[in-house]
């Protein structure tokens, strides 16, 4: 199983699948660069494929005895890790290319400081959950959708909520009341009783956000069609960016990794300010995707690959470049890895260097110190917001 990372999550219906097909399978090998990247405890699933005797198939047992966790069922530490190391050791092979190492590599951060204005909001938004700019107002339903908007801001955007009247809220909270009063069969004193306006605007809220999918909607770029609106709010990292650029000789390749669509356009706009051609991958609908040879980044008149981190980050050659920029991150410490391994890899000649361009003061800083210790990003933000 190329990847088998993929299977990690016990959970998951890949990982299900990976079971189940493991059992008809009498030989089974996986493969990765990184098998186990979030917690120790990813072992579980990549192993319950490969050979269920080493591990069993009760996810709770295997937790149990190798972490310990809140009442939440997150892992808080971590214990017998010598004797989860040695069962590992037990299948794992290391293998590299005979005489071949791979060349040294450098991280340089370059800080960026948010405007005044915009810090003002940053701070609002991270302490209130809610924000207010020029043009519209932002909420935020939940601690998780609360890191992917203050990235937006690092990024140099941010997307409206609904322009929607007083009336029109009220018209729909008096809506669910009745909703409600039908469903349970009570009276208006009751449901007024134990329920009131602002509880019930929290439940459409949450209704809304599950029903989109997504609170934040950067990722699908600067139009969704649902009365939102995109505003920009600074260009701090487009300008670094275009720092980096103009120092690096145009005949060089180098690949800029970004979360959201918007960064992507940004990041496209910026390479051709700096007079170079540039191509991405991203699966974005519409958008020209690179073509690859063998899964490899060739040579072309294109100097600028554009990488979209949650889909272009494993299993592709780009070592036509020797430079690397991190215009925003995903929240996947695997991703990441995979990402620095796109030009750190077998045929690569030149040292690497990663620039990270980072919002100081900022949730920016926070995934990077997590990422550069190998932490789970998400995992770790949801720690520090709850202390």
């Amino acid at each position: 199983m190329h990847n088998c990372q993929h299977v990690r999550s016990a959970g998951s219906k890949q990982s299900r699948y990976g079971y189940r097909l493991g059992r008809e399978i009498p030989v089974r090998i996986g493969l990765s660069g990184t098998p186990f990247p979030e917690t120790p405890l990813d072992a579980y699933g990549v192993y319950r494929f490969l050979d269920p005797s080493i591990f069993g198939t009760r996810f709770d047992a295997f937790t149990q005895r190798y972490a310990i966790t809140d009442i939440f069922h997150r892992p808080r530490a971590y214990i017998n890790q010598d004797e989860l190391k040695e069962k590992i050791d037990s299948l794992r092979l290391t293998i590299s290319p005979e005489g071949y190492e791979l060349p040294e590599f450098q991280h340089i951060v370059v800080t960026v400081a948010l405007p005044e204005k915009v810090q003002r909001f940053y701070k609002t938004l991270e302490q209130d959950l809610y924000g207010k700019i020029e043009n519209g107002e932002v909420t935020v339903a939940n601690a998780a959708v609360l890191f992917t908007k203050l990235q937006c801001v690092c990024s140099g955007f941010i997307l409206l909520d609904r322009e929607e009247s007083h009336d029109a809220q009220h018209k729909g909270t008096q809506h669910a009341l009745s909703f409600l009063r039908q469903a349970v069969g009570a009276t208006a004193s009751c449901v007024h009783a134990d329920v009131d306006d602002a509880t019930l605007s929290g439940w459409q809220e949450g209704a809304r956000s599950g029903a989109s999918g997504s609170d934040d909607g950067g990722e699908h770029g600067s139009s969704r069609g649902d009365g939102r609106r995109l505003q920009t709010l600074h260009t701090v990292k487009a300008d670094a960016l275009r720092d980096i650029l103009l120092s690096v000789p145009l005949t060089e390749s180098v690949v800029v990794y970004a979360r959201f669509h918007v960064d992507l356009a940004k990041i496209h706009e910026v390479a051709h300010e700096c007079g170079r051609q540039s191509v991405e991958i991203s699966g974005r609908p519409g958008r020209p995707q690179a073509q690859l040879q063998g899964g490899k980044w060739v040579e072309g008149p294109e100097t600028v690959m554009v990488v979209q981190g949650a889909t272009g980050v494993e299993g592709i050659d780009l070592t036509r470049a020797s430079k690397a920029v991190y215009y925003s991150y995903v929240l996947e410490l695997g991703k990441y890895l995979q990402s620095c391994a796109r030009i750190r890899r077998p045929g690569q000649v030149q040292r690497c260097v990663y620039y990270h361009i980072v919002c100081t003061g900022t949730v920016d800083s926070k995934i990077r110190r997590l990422l550069a210790n190998k932490r789970s990003v998400l995992d770790g933000l949801l720690q520090e917001h709850e202390e």
